[in-house]
């Protein structure tokens, strides 16, 4: 039986779905009741994501505007069988996250140790789009980092002069690698495979059992026979073998010019995207940063405030939104930080990060001294929180939960 959670925003939440709802949620059945009081059942060909998608609309945590898909979801674990896949009690419900599902984390090894997880942040994944962007902006925040020493250290010990070349190029180098980060994690939300995926231990397949230590951390379950197209296999701790099947993309949703437009419903796609144009826009600041460049406008306070300042503003402003985004889409309600899941984290850090990068805009459009102090005082702290950030995205692209 599965049982969604029960809070104020749903208040169809504590209706629980029988076995027999849940398994005809998964294979596309319908119930009519006939003259003589028995129930039929009528089956519907639809594919494994409208499947899914009708059964986590009603067992999602809460009930979120219909203009967004939800983020979360309880479902039943189904077994691949020869008669289909069936809903079956295995002690706790799968469930379901979408940063999980775009980030592909249900394809990671499970039940590693610590001294595991920590060696597979130095174990290249070239094949992963995740560790590329996670990597990309790990070091694009060790440059901004090297870029507030340079900017924030003369503040503190007069002796030092700035050294506005290695400001300027640094300043540039972190802009360039965060626009080159940025595009690609739109491009990981946007071809995410549509259907849900599923995972169970090979051992507790064969032998019928359904403790719930065989489910997958972050795995989904509503795929038919049709739907699989490879197996994976794995190994835990322990020696024993895990199996992971994947599903093909049913490729919905409406289009323009090649972007499936159904993904403007999904938090994740919009929080990326938001980042990508605010990455954009604030790597004006690193090319107008560059010495040649600010050298040349810095005695026009307009042309400066302009094509410097503003757009780090507007771009700051930009990783704010997007790090909330991120926040909400790891959240189960939109007001309860949800403080122990990674993906959480990385927006908050990220959310701290935009922050100071914005406020050293907002003090650098004055000359006076204080505000020149914080200006790069904002720009010393937000590189740091964005590395921290970064490491967390780092670390979660290679280890499951």
């Amino acid at each position: 039986m599965a049982e969604a959670e029960a809070s104020d925003d749903n208040p169809n939440a504590n209706r629980a779905l029988s076995a027999t709802q849940a398994d005809d949620d998964l294979t596309g059945g319908e119930h009519s009741t006939n003259g003589n009081g028995s129930t039929q059942t009528k089956h519907h060909h639809r594919t494994a994501e409208e499947r899914f998608e009708d059964f986590y609309q009603r067992t999602a945590f809460s009930r979120r505007p219909h203009l967004f898909k939800p983020t979360h979801a309880r479902v039943p674990i189904a077994l691949q069988k020869e008669g289909g896949p069936a809903a079956v009690g295995v002690g706790r419900d799968g469930l379901w996250r979408s940063r999980d599902h775009r980030k592909g984390r249900h394809r990671l090894p499970q039940d590693l140790m610590l001294r595991q997880k920590i060696a597979r942040l130095f174990k290249p994944e070239l094949m992963n789009l995740a560790w590329w962007i996670a990597f990309s902006f790990t070091i694009g925040s060790v440059v901004w980092c090297i870029n507030g020493f340079y900017v924030f250290l003369p503040f503190i010990r007069e002796q030092l002069v700035p050294n506005e070349t290695a400001i300027g190029w640094t300043g540039w180098l972190g802009a360039t690698i965060f626009f080159f980060a940025a595009w690609p994690e739109v491009w990981e939300a946007l071809i995410r495979e549509d259907a849900p995926h599923y995972t169970w231990d090979t051992a507790s397949a064969s032998s019928g059992s359904t403790n719930g230590d065989s489910l997958s951390r972050g795995s989904s379950t509503v795929v038919t026979s049709s739907d699989v197209d490879k197996e994976k296999g794995y190994k835990n701790s322990d020696g024993s073998e895990q199996l992971v099947k994947e599903s093909r993309s049913s490729g919905r949703g409406s289009r323009f010019l090649g972007l499936n437009l159904s993904r403007f419903r999904e938090l994740g796609f919009i929080g990326s995207f938001i980042q990508a144009w605010a990455a954009t826009i604030f790597w004006i600041s690193g090319f107008t940063g560059l010495p040649q460049v600010q050298n040349s406008i810095m005695n026009d306070t307009p042309l400066l405030n302009g094509v410097f300042w503003t757009p780090q503003v507007i771009g700051g402003s930009g990783f704010i939104i997007s790090a909330g985004i991120f926040m909400l889409e790891a959240q189960h309600r939109w007001w309860k930080p949800n403080v122990t899941d990674i993906g959480w984290h990385v927006g908050f850090w990220n959310l701290i990060g935009g922050l100071g990068f914005t406020l050293c805009a907002v003090f650098g459009y004055s000359s006076r001294h204080w505000r020149l102090y914080q200006s790069a005082l904002s720009t010393f702290w937000g590189s740091w929180a964005f590395l921290i950030g970064s490491l967390m995205q780092w670390w979660e692209s290679v280890n499951p939960r």
